[in-house]
């Protein structure tokens, strides 16, 4: 079974901002004016074929079929850019689980991960971490990672 078209006219602001302001538009065609939320989700779902009119005022910037998986054509530029099997390192995956510090979530993933390397404290776990994420790893993912190793 095919999903359902649903066309939305949507200003890129409202959409990055995840609202509008001012004379700015999100509306579904058919429906009328619906909530920015509405079209995340429906791009979040792949449950419907989105094809979204992204403008900036009265201005047609893009238009988009949105879906959850690649078109062909997109699909045959990404094998040509990554012939390989791509796999990212183990201290990148421990890098962004720090960073998502999900309580009951990524403590057993973060510490197979620190076993994998061969690190045993907190301050070395965060040098890993903050390497790779930079300004991104919060204050929130430090505490986390001192809870679970102790601070030294």
């Amino acid at each position: 079974m095919r999903p359902t078209k649903v066309i939305v006219r949507i200003d890129w602001e409202s959409l990055v901002r995840g609202w509008p302001i001012d004379e700015e538009i999100c509306d579904m065609t058919g429906v009328g004016p619906v909530p920015v939320t509405a079209v995340r989700e429906m791009i979040a779902s792949g449950d419907v074929f989105l094809a979204a009119i992204v403008t900036k005022g009265q201005d047609v910037v893009n238009v988009a079929h949105l879906g959850r998986r690649p078109s062909a054509t997109q699909r045959t530029a990404l094998d040509w850019m990554n012939p390989g099997c791509m796999v990212a390192s183990p201290q990148m995956l421990l890098a962004l689980k720090v960073a998502a510090h999900r309580i009951g979530e990524d403590e057993d993933d973060i510490r197979l991960l620190v076993g994998h390397l061969g690190l045993t404290t907190a301050s070395e776990v965060l040098e890993v971490a903050e390497a790779r994420m930079g300004d991104r790893l919060d204050p929130a993912a430090r505490f986390f990672v001192e809870e679970l190793f102790g601070v030294e």
